[in-house]
């Protein structure tokens, strides 16, 4: 994977925004507006005043972008730890169902283990490849 001239790179090698990513990063935001927007109607029938649910919204949508403009293994790790631990949040926001609890628990219990995974794997392709950047893997293979 070769970047050219008009590619800007940010933070070493570690997060890349180019003409295609951006388009991406725009389709990403315009969806979060739109849920946001959608999911006003559904907090006044349901009788929910969190100030949270927003709040939790955009840290994903920060992740997703995160994840869109990663470079390295390492930031696409946190990219995903930071979309998943706000969705975990989003998941149990509804305080007084038994689902929504047991729903949150699920999915942190799951995503532990797939993170102690991700982790694992990302350490062994370090070991093999001495890098963890994309284009250093994209050269070791």
């Amino acid at each position: 994977m070769t970047f050219n001239n008009k590619d800007i790179i940010y933070y070493g090698t570690l997060i890349a925004v180019d003409p295609v990513i951006s388009n991406i990063k725009i389709i990403v935001m315009i969806s979060s507006i739109v849920i946001l927007l959608q999911s006003l109607d559904y907090y006044k029938q349901q009788n929910l005043v969190d100030y949270e649910f927003p709040i939790l919204v955009l840290l994903t949508t920060l992740g997703i972008l995160l994840l869109i403009s990663a470079r390295d293994i390492i930031t696409l790790y946190l990219a995903i730890e930071i979309m998943s631990l706000s969705s975990y949040i989003l998941a149990t926001i509804k305080r007084n169902s038994q689902y929504s609890t047991e729903a949150g628990i699920k999915y942190f219990l799951l995503g532990a283990v797939s993170s102690g995974i991700i982790l694992f794997g990302c350490a062994l392709i370090y070991a093999l490849a001495g890098t963890t950047s994309y284009e250093g893997l994209t050269a070791y293979i």
